[in-house]
């Protein structure tokens, strides 16, 4: 989850523990996002007659995660510092050296350029503003970044996003997403400014698995090895793929329809694909995958499963 440019002015988290500090911080987004977006009015179509796009570069790397999608481990440790050393020995097991392997070629993929390249066309979109502004925000240019914030009102809207890759710690489940916040910028009567954050929340996955159920459950190394058995570069093409497709996951939320089942309770709606079944609205099949809208329930999320069966 990205935090918005705001937090990078508090002066205490520079001096606080970074693994803690980016902990709390997640933690408290959670929690104030579930709450905030609960009470959200609805976005306008197109949101703004400008808006300004932040797409912030990863700069953590890829991370391994639990069944619950929290963060173990990752190159800059920020909960797998305080526990990284148990996961990989009561998780990883004999399977550690393969998933080494798998993270070493998710550390080495551009995911950044990639999503840049793939994301950027896409958000020149009817339903989001016929003027929109890009910046792509990296450690070089943030401190300007946020001491050069345009006037309040000049755009209106700010939406921000960050790229992830992960992996889960029993090898089976490499995930692509990003998050699309939207925040609606105000000027207060003492001239400062108020973020009415996020005026949106939009979660996006794309979801490769290998079935467990033809390995033993804990063996790791089995599954792990699938994602190198046809070498780097296909896994390298898979991630090409999801990049491609989560693009255009996003590019169908934020069409008429799209924006329909932001509204859609789902209640009992069930998507049914390869024997597995998915809470929420269809929007894409081929043979290979499927795509589903959770609808108006949170976290308002758009999803890919793709079931490696070979």
């Amino acid at each position: 989850m990205s935090a918005p440019y705001e937090l990078h002015r508090i002066p205490r988290l520079k001096e606080m523990n970074r693994n803690i500090a980016e902990l709390i911080v997640s933690i408290a987004l959670l929690l104030f996002c579930h709450q905030a977006i609960a009470k959200k009015e609805p976005l306008a179509y197109p949101i703004a007659d400008k808006i300004r796009i932040v797409i912030d570069d990863n700069i953590r790397g890829p991370s391994m995660t639990a069944a619950d999608g929290s963060v173990l481990s990752n190159n800059f440790g920020i909960i797998g510092g305080l526990i990284g050393s148990a996961v990989e020995n009561a998780q990883l097991s004999k399977g550690q050296q393969r998933a080494k392997e798998v993270m070493a070629v998710l550390s080495a993929y551009p995911l950044n350029r990639k999503f840049q390249d793939a994301v950027i066309p896409v958000l020149h979109h009817e339903g989001i503003s016929p003027n929109p502004e890009f910046f792509v925000l990296n450690p070089e240019n943030r401190k300007s970044y946020v001491e050069n914030m345009p006037e309040p009102g000049n755009p209106a809207y700010l939406m921000e996003m960050v790229p992830f890759l992960s992996l889960s710690h029993t090898g089976d489940v490499i995930i692509l997403s990003t998050s699309i916040f939207i925040y609606r910028r105000e000027l207060k009567k003492n001239g400062k400014e108020k973020m009415r954050w996020p005026a949106e929340l939009r979660e996006y996955k794309f979801r490769y698995s290998i079935p467990m159920k033809k390995y033993k459950s804990e063996d790791i190394e089995a599954a792990t090895s699938r994602w190198l058995r046809d070498g780097e570069q296909d896994l390298t093409g898979k991630l090409d793929f999801a990049v491609t497709e989560l693009a255009e996951m996003i590019k169908f939320d934020f069409t008429r329809s799209g924006r329909a089942l932001w509204k859609t309770p789902p209640q009992k709606n069930i998507v049914e694909f390869d024997g597995l079944k998915y809470p929420g609205f269809e929007v894409k099949r081929t043979d290979k995958f499927v795509v589903v809208s959770t609808g108006d329930v949170y976290p308002w999320a758009v999803s890919a499963n793709y079931v490696i069966k070979d």
